[in-house]
């Protein structure tokens, strides 16, 4: 974002005071030398743009802009305005209050109190069917490399997540002459229960 971009952008802020205006602007200038990268620094202009003009309609106590404590009671109230009247969702309201923290951090008031980011709801993965059961055991029979494929069919036949897969030590994996030379048990603890495998890397 280049200080004409940012400009531009309190020019398209209709409804903004001259000094909302002259702070916005500001803000822009802080963004284009600020480490935020791809779309953030575009997406915090608009947040605190968007929360300018909250201030000139909410009626705040104190001066959020100058005053610490008075900053906290107004984020508080705005985060509640995101989510019970203009009913953002739960990232929309997280990248406002991430754009208020970097916000007041250059304002020289510090980071908001008092004020916590929802928590985004984690949903289950989605299982393979039937059909992408057969699709991906296909794929991984056909790689060339044993390790992988022993690798690959972990979360298959184990339910090991891939942050346990990276976390496999030595101890973890052995070999099942039993059965064949090539052959793999696994152990991993999953939850607080181990669970076994035996993976036919050949």
């Amino acid at each position: 974002m280049t200080p004409e971009n940012a400009a531009s952008a309190v020019v398209q802020a209709p409804g903004l005071t001259p000094e909302n205006a002259a702070v916005l602007a500001g803000y822009g200038d802080h963004l284009e030398h600020s480490p935020l990268s791809g779309h953030s620094p575009r997406t915090y202009l608009s947040a605190i743009r968007a929360y300018l003009a909250w201030l000139q309609e909410a009626p705040v106590d104190g001066d959020p802009l100058n005053d610490a404590t008075a900053k906290d009671w107004a984020v508080r109230d705005y985060r509640s305005y995101l989510v019970t009247v203009a009913k953002r969702a739960t990232a929309t309201v997280n990248k406002h209050l991430a754009a208020l923290q970097d916000f007041y951090v250059w304002r020289g008031l510090g980071q908001p109190q008092g004020v916590r980011r929802h928590q985004v709801p984690r949903h289950a993965p989605k299982a393979l069917g039937p059909r992408a059961k057969v699709r991906y055991l296909r794929a991984v029979e056909a790689w060339p490399s044993a390790r992988d494929r022993a690798i690959a069919l972990l979360p298959l036949y184990a339910g090991t997540r891939i942050a346990e897969i990276t976390a496999l030590d030595v101890a973890d994996v052995r070999l099942s002459a039993r059965k064949t030379p090539q052959g793999l048990t696994c152990q991993t603890g999953v939850c607080g229960q181990v669970g076994s495998v035996f993976v036919r890397a050949g």
